[in-house]
């Protein structure tokens, strides 16, 4: 792997192959993981910052959802 593109070009194939392979079992307990990772990142932020949070989730729903209408 010489330049960036060999290296995208490689990634790109192996979570094909990561992807196609996955079970049921095996993504919930990774969602699972992923989803308790974001629950401390939450729980440690000072007042300030989840309020920061907050208003940068709401705007992109707000986005979201006009995109999909």
């Amino acid at each position: 792997m010489q330049t960036k593109d060999d290296r995208n070009n490689y990634m790109k194939a192996y979570m094909k192959q990561y992807r196609a392979n996955l079970s049921e079992e095996k993504y919930k307990q990774y969602r699972a993981n992923e989803n308790q990772r974001k629950r401390m990142k939450y729980h440690a932020m000072s007042q300030e910052q989840k309020q920061q949070h907050i208003q940068k989730v709401m705007l992109y729903k707000k986005l979201k959802s006009f995109k999909n209408e």
